[in-house]
Formats: structure tokens, sequence, C-alpha cells
């Protein structure tokens, strides 16, 4: 079952069909395993992380107890202002903020703690992350998510908002407008409570798993604004603080040329 939903993942990502969700049964290791080998068939270094579920109504729905975790290409983080063109599956926006690492957290024993997360963090980003599922139905459960890259298709990322973490970003009010008026307000303190909680998260849990977090990685710390539609044709502008400070175009798929499914 793994081989096999690994080897459809893979070509359903590479050549922008959608594929059957998946019937048998997984567990989140197993899909965490598929995640890795379906990203690594790609060829490229992991220039960031995503962070899904990071609000605890959200792991009830999903019957977890932590966040989960996606995988992100150079190609996959873009600047604002941006086109992306539409995948064959439906396409969700969230506000988020992201953050960018200045230095390495290796693995370890020892758990990181808060202080030590923050002092690592450079140039803290408003940006709007743009989700799709490779499955003709995305109702799936947490594992099926999991082995589909926790649904991760591009980090557009937006205004710098600072360098280093500052306690401001602990509740920040934040807003994802969409085209024909649809508006969805939100805060950063919908992620953890407080964002830097889900990047200390991810780096023990990447320590646990022998990773660790890079230098110059970009982390996705979850959304502020839970998801929403993103259509062809629309343009998505998020809001930090009363400013606008992130925004991308969508743009009708190319039915006829090579899509990069990624």
């Amino acid at each position: 079952m793994a081989a096999a939903l690994e080897t459809e993942l893979y070509a359903s990502q590479a050549m922008g069909r959608l594929i059957p969700a998946p019937r048998a049964c997984i567990d989140l290791d197993q899909a965490y395993e598929i995640q890795r080998r379906v990203f690594d068939k790609r060829a490229v270094a992991v220039a960031g992380w995503k962070l899904g579920a990071t609000n605890r109504l959200a792991q009830e729905r999903a019957g977890l107890s932590s966040p989960v975790v996606g995988r992100l290409a150079s190609s996959d983080i873009l600047r604002e202002k941006t086109e992306v063109e539409s995948p064959s599956g439906m396409l969700y926006a969230e506000a988020e903020l992201a953050v960018v690492l200045q230095y390495d957290l290796r693995p370890r024993a020892e758990r990181y703690d808060v202080s030590e997360v923050e002092s690592a963090i450079g140039p803290v980003y408003a940006a709007i992350e743009l989700c799709t599922s490779r499955y003709a139905d995305d109702d799936v459960e947490a594992p099926a998510l999991v082995a589909d890259n926790a649904f991760a298709y591009r980090l557009v990322l937006g205004r710098t908002l600072g360098f280093g973490w500052n306690p401001r970003f602990r509740s920040m009010a934040v807003t994802l407008d969409c085209s024909a008026g649809r508006s969805v307000a939100g805060s950063t303190a919908a992620v953890m409570d407080n964002p830097i909680e889900s990047v200390v998260w991810l780096a023990n849990w990447l320590s646990d798993c022998g990773v660790g977090l890079k230098c110059g990685q970009v982390i996705a710390t979850g959304s502020c604004t839970g998801i929403t539609e993103a259509h062809p044709g629309e343009t998505a502008r998020a809001s930090f603080g009363g400013v606008e400070s992130a925004s991308v175009t969508i743009i009708p798929r190319d039915e006829t040329g090579d899509f990069d499914g990624y």
C-alpha cells in the first residue's frame, strides 16, 4: 500500500493529475516516510517547512495530538505580488507568519526552549500559503494528508515584518481578503497561542527525527485565518496589523503545456 501510494503521489505531483484518496489505512510514521520519499524524488534540498493543524480545534477534528509538517523546495517559495498557476485540485489560501533561520538548530538529546529558538530567527515575513491536495477527494484522514506533503503547494513571502522575533508577533490582527468581498479575520495567536511555539515544536520534532533545522530554511508557522478557497482570477491579500503585507494572484492552469505539480 505504502509503495503504491508513493508512486501515485509522485506521478500526481509531477503531472498535475488527481488520484483517488487511499482506501487502506496507513499510520503517521508511514505517512511521513512516504512524504520524505516522494520529496526525495524531486532531487532538491529542503528549503523550508510548513506546519498545519496548529490549533487545538484543527487537531481534534483530525484526530491529532500535535501539528503536521510538510516540506518545501526553493521553487515552492515565492516573493509577493506574484502569480501562481491554479493546480488540478481545489486551492486554499492561508495567511501566516513565516520565519527564516539565521543559524542551525541541530539534532540533540536536549530539548530546545523558546529563548534558543527565538535567538535563531532572522527575518520574519508576512506570508500567504497556498495549499492543495493531489487527491480527487481532499476530505481525507490525517495520515493521508501528511503523505501528500501536508497539502503543500506554494508559500508566497510578502513584507518583512521584522528581523528577529518580537513579542508583538504573538497576537497580531490578521485579515485575508479574496475577491468577491470574501474576507476572513484572524490572529497570529491562532497558531498555538503564539507562533513561536510552533517553531519550537518543529525544532524539537525534527531533532527527534535526527534531521534538525538549517540556517536559511523558511518556516511557515501555521494558519492565522483558517483555510479559504482561492479560485483562478482572484487575488488573495493578507494584512498584518492592519497593513496589507502579502498578495498573490491565481491564474488559470495551462492545460496545454507541461505542468509542474509542485
